[in-house]
């Protein structure tokens, strides 16, 4: 999944604000993460045009498939 382009479709934790200015715009996977809530779990990394780099849940993003004419 690396490379992939992705947007945000929905935001479990409320807590975080700055995460919410996301929500519009896509993103890369360029990477993953393993955090430790009731057991670890594995996150996905992704950066945006800005460079800006935040981790989000599997549930929470959606991968963009583009169609490609040839």
């Amino acid at each position: 999944m690396l490379g992939k382009s992705v947007k945000i479709k929905k935001i479990y934790n409320k807590n975080n604000i700055e995460i919410v200015k996301y929500t519009s715009q896509n993103g890369n996977i360029v990477g993953k993460k393993s955090i430790q809530h009731n057991k670890y779990t594995k996150t996905t990394i992704i950066e945006f045009s800005n460079y800006t780099r935040i981790w989000m849940l599997p549930q929470e993003i959606e991968i963009i498939y583009k169609n490609i004419k040839k």
